[in-house]
């Protein structure tokens, strides 16, 4: 089964309204250099 694409779901404990965002390189089938950050991802971060 191939997850690359699927939305990842989780639960937000009393209702915090901060994002948290993840971007990281795939090498070989592992992650390297993951990066974790508040706030939402678009463009300017790739």
């Amino acid at each position: 089964m191939n997850i690359k694409g699927t939305r990842c779901y989780g639960n937000k404990a009393y209702q915090h309204k901060s994002r948290v965002s993840m971007i990281a390189g795939l090498c070989n089938n592992q992650i390297i250099a993951p990066v974790i950050f508040e706030g939402n991802c678009n463009k300017q971060y790739l």
